[in-house]
Protein backbone atom coordinates (compact mmCIF):
# COMPACT_ATOMS: atom_id res chain seq x y z
CA UNK A 1 0.00 0.00 0.00
CA UNK A 2 1.12 3.28 -0.68
CA UNK A 3 1.32 6.95 1.16
CA UNK A 4 -1.98 7.99 -0.60
CA UNK A 5 -3.35 4.92 -0.67
CA UNK A 6 -2.81 4.30 3.57
CA UNK A 7 -4.07 8.26 3.69
CA UNK A 8 -7.27 7.72 2.45
CA UNK A 9 -7.99 4.41 4.19
CA UNK A 10 -7.20 5.82 7.57
CA UNK A 11 -9.70 9.00 6.21
CA UNK A 12 -12.31 6.85 6.12
CA UNK A 13 -11.61 4.81 9.70
CA UNK A 14 -11.09 8.35 11.03
CA UNK A 15 -15.42 9.08 10.41
CA UNK A 16 -16.79 5.56 11.23
CA UNK A 17 -20.23 5.91 12.12
CA UNK A 18 -21.56 5.13 15.40
CA UNK A 19 -23.54 1.59 16.20
CA UNK A 20 -26.60 0.54 17.22
CA UNK A 21 -26.24 -2.00 20.25
CA UNK A 22 -28.63 -3.73 21.64
CA UNK A 23 -28.56 -3.70 25.95
CA UNK A 24 -30.96 -5.62 27.95
CA UNK A 25 -33.24 -3.12 29.72
CA UNK A 26 -31.99 -0.30 27.97
CA UNK A 27 -33.13 -0.88 24.20
CA UNK A 28 -30.96 0.02 21.86
CA UNK A 29 -28.11 2.72 22.15
CA UNK A 30 -25.60 3.91 19.55
CA UNK A 31 -22.10 3.89 20.63
CA UNK A 32 -18.95 5.10 18.84
CA UNK A 33 -15.66 3.61 19.21
CA UNK A 34 -13.22 6.41 20.87
CA UNK A 35 -10.04 7.31 18.72
CA UNK A 36 -6.61 7.79 19.67
CA UNK A 37 -7.70 11.35 21.03
CA UNK A 38 -9.93 10.27 23.19
CA UNK A 39 -7.75 7.86 24.78
CA UNK A 40 -5.19 9.85 25.67
CA UNK A 41 -7.71 12.06 27.24
CA UNK A 42 -9.08 9.32 29.07
CA UNK A 43 -5.23 8.36 30.28
CA UNK A 44 -5.51 10.40 33.42
CA UNK A 45 -9.11 8.59 34.04
CA UNK A 46 -7.13 5.00 34.44
CA UNK A 47 -3.95 6.48 35.58
CA UNK A 48 -5.74 7.32 39.20
CA UNK A 49 -6.79 3.61 40.51
CA UNK A 50 -8.54 5.50 43.53
CA UNK A 51 -11.06 7.00 41.15
CA UNK A 52 -14.10 5.45 41.04
CA UNK A 53 -15.55 7.27 38.30
CA UNK A 54 -13.60 6.44 35.97
CA UNK A 55 -16.09 3.63 34.38
CA UNK A 56 -18.40 6.41 34.29
CA UNK A 57 -16.47 8.49 32.48
CA UNK A 58 -15.60 6.26 30.17
CA UNK A 59 -19.21 4.98 28.99
CA UNK A 60 -19.81 8.66 28.65
CA UNK A 61 -17.00 9.14 25.84
CA UNK A 62 -19.25 6.56 23.72
CA UNK A 63 -22.73 6.48 24.29
CA UNK A 64 -23.88 8.59 21.54
CA UNK A 65 -26.91 9.86 19.22
CA UNK A 66 -27.17 7.98 15.99
CA UNK A 67 -25.16 11.44 14.40
CA UNK A 68 -22.34 10.76 16.80
CA UNK A 69 -23.02 13.45 19.52
CA UNK A 70 -22.20 12.21 22.89
CA UNK A 71 -25.35 11.85 24.86
CA UNK A 72 -23.76 12.54 28.40
CA UNK A 73 -20.72 14.82 29.42
CA UNK A 74 -17.85 13.26 30.89
CA UNK A 75 -17.03 16.18 32.74
CA UNK A 76 -20.45 16.55 34.31
CA UNK A 77 -20.89 15.35 37.40
CA UNK A 78 -23.98 14.89 37.40
CA UNK A 79 -23.97 12.74 34.24
CA UNK A 80 -20.90 10.65 35.47
CA UNK A 81 -22.97 10.14 39.07
CA UNK A 82 -25.70 8.77 36.67
CA UNK A 83 -23.75 6.30 34.71
CA UNK A 84 -22.20 5.11 38.34
CA UNK A 85 -25.27 4.03 39.50
CA UNK A 86 -25.85 1.54 36.53
CA UNK A 87 -25.47 -2.00 37.05
CA UNK A 88 -22.34 -2.63 36.51
CA UNK A 89 -23.21 -5.63 33.36
CA UNK A 90 -25.04 -3.38 31.44
CA UNK A 91 -22.47 -0.45 31.44
CA UNK A 92 -19.50 -3.01 31.00
CA UNK A 93 -21.59 -4.55 28.05
CA UNK A 94 -21.56 -0.89 26.31
CA UNK A 95 -18.18 -0.58 26.87
CA UNK A 96 -17.46 -4.07 25.58
CA UNK A 97 -19.14 -3.53 22.19
CA UNK A 98 -18.05 0.09 21.80
CA UNK A 99 -14.65 -1.60 20.77
CA UNK A 100 -15.84 -3.95 18.67
CA UNK A 101 -14.24 -3.12 15.32
CA UNK A 102 -17.06 -2.86 13.21
CA UNK A 103 -14.34 -4.41 9.90
CA UNK A 104 -13.72 -7.71 11.54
Amino acid sequence: MNRDALIAAMQATAGLKPRAVEIKGWGTLHVRTLTVDEVEEQTADLADKGDKQRMARAAARVICDEAGQRLFDPGSADDVALLGRQPWSMLRRVLELSEVDPGN
